[in-house]
Formats: structure tokens, sequence, C-alpha cells
């Protein structure tokens, strides 16, 4: 009765929560590519070592922030230097 109906509330938040990650986790990673590709088609191939700090990036509003420095940037360092100020 009311220790079932708990098991399942909790089993359904559980599982909620989850997919709520599991997004979060793909649209940081959809995010990550979209700066890839934008710094790669206007300033020329990225370096492995942007592209391993820009993987452990996973923040929302950092990555739309980079998003908008590699529309802005005129070459790869100051999209790199925007990188590592996250104050910019």
């Amino acid at each position: 009765d009311t220790l079932v109906r708990g098991r399942v509330e909790g089993k359904a938040e559980g599982i909620a929560e989850g997919v709520a990650e599991g997004v979060a986790i793909g649209m940081a990673g959809s995010r990550r590519q979209a700066i890839l590709d934008l710094l790669s088609a206007r300033l020329g191939q990225v370096p492995e070592g942007l592209r391993t700090e820009l993987t452990n990036v996973a923040d929302g509003p950092t990555l739309e922030r980079l998003l908008l420095a590699a529309s802005a940037a005129a070459s790869l360092e100051e999209f790199h230097r925007a990188l590592r100020n996250p104050n910019a």
C-alpha cells in the first residue's frame, strides 16, 4: 500500500533524475561539438590540447559563453584565452 506507493514514486523520481542528467550531458556534448565545428570552420584545425580543455567544460552557461567567443574570436589563441578565463 503506502510502502509500495513510496517505492514506485521513489523509483520514478530516480528514473526522471537519470533522464534529466543524461539529457544535460548530451546537450553539453552537442554544444562542445558545435564550438569545435565553428572554430574549425572559421580558424582552422583545433589543437588537441584545446579540444581536451574544452572537453572538461560541462556547465551550460559557460558553454554558451564559449560558443559566442568561438564566433567572435579572431584566432584560436584568442578563443583559448576565453576558455581559460571563466569571467570573460
